[in-house]
Order: structure tokens, then C-alpha cells, then sequence
């Protein structure tokens, strides 16, 4: 199964743009995402961060200083040994002068798996180095995924536009 968060994102040239995935899958799942059919491996421009939590994970990818060429529609692919999900997020320009802001949801404390990667054919094998995150109060009683998903719900990202 795959969520995203906000499925349409601008931003203007110039800056930088975080996008979001999330995924639940047993058995675990290999996870990456995938530009104009290119999967994105960390550089200076893509900063991926993926975090893992038993068979939940949490996708950000960070496309850095925005040019004209980076805007279009972004896939993150989980794939395991029973199959593969992928959902898509479109990343649009915004005119100069305006700004989008974005709220962010907190999710349960999980292991951070930076995506320094090498590739073996079609897959992706990660480094792995752990983090500790805050936990909502919400969730120290409840961790099932019916209960993030309600509280992910409840927390969709507004967007507002400032001239």
C-alpha cells in the first residue's frame, strides 16, 4: 500500500522543494523514487532521506535549487517479493513572488535510513544509520496504521498563496 501526502506541489525556480511517500508493506519492501524514468540516486541536487519503522516507510525526496527542467511528475516505487506500488506527485512552477507554504505532519519514531545507494540491476540496497523522532502523544498507545492514516488525514497539508 502507498500514500502520498500531497499528490500536486509548486514551488518557484531557484529553490529547493521537499516531496513525500509513504508505504506500508510485509514482506519488506525495497523503496526509491524515480524521475522521466531515471531513478534518483542521492547527489547534490536529489537529497533523499527514507525512513523505516518494521513495514512502514517514509519517502522524502529534496530537489534542490529548481530549474525549469525539474518540474513534472515524480514516481516513488516500493517493490517487494509479492509485488510493486508506486505513487506520483507532480511538481509545478510557481510565478515569482509567490510563495506556497506547506504544513508538515510528525510521524511515530522510526529508524532513518539515509539513501546513499548503490544500484544491482533494478534495486536499490540502502546504508542504513538510525534516529530517533518525536512521537505525537496520539500514537504512544496506538501505533496501527488505521491510526496514522486517520491522523495523516487530519493533518493535510494546506496551501496558501502570499503576493
Amino acid at each position: 500500500m502507498i500514500w502520498v501526502p500531497n499528490q500536486l506541489v509548486g514551488a518557484p525556480s531557484g529553490t529547493d522543494v521537499t516531496i513525500e511517500c509513504n508505504t506500508e508493506a510485509y514482506p519488506k519492501a525495497i523503496s526509491y523514487w524515480v524521475y522521466e524514468g531515471i531513478m534518483l540516486l542521492p547527489t547534490k541536487k536529489y537529497l533523499t532521506d527514507i525512513q523505516e519503522n518494521s513495514y512502514r516507510t517514509y519517502m522524502r525526496l529534496t530537489v534542490r535549487n529548481l530549474t525549469s527542467k525539474d518540474f513534472g511528475s515524480y514516481r516513488c516505487i516500493s517493490k517487494n517479493s509479492l509485488g510493486e506500488t508506486e505513487g506520483s506527485i507532480r511538481l509545478y512552477a510557481l510565478k515569482s513572488g509567490v510563495v506556497q507554504r506547506t504544513t508538515t505532519t510528525e510521524i511515530p519514531e522510526v529508524k532513518t535510513t539515509t539513501a546513499y545507494a548503490t544500484t544491482m540491476s533494478n534495486y536499490v540496497i540502502p546504508a542504513s544509520a538510525e534516529a530517533s523522532h518525536k512521537v505525537p502523544k496520539t500514537y504512544l498507545k496506538d501505533h496501527s496504521f488505521y491510526a496514522l492514516q486517520k491522523f495523516l488525514a487530519t493533518r493535510i497539508e494546506k496551501s496558501e498563496k502570499i503576493i
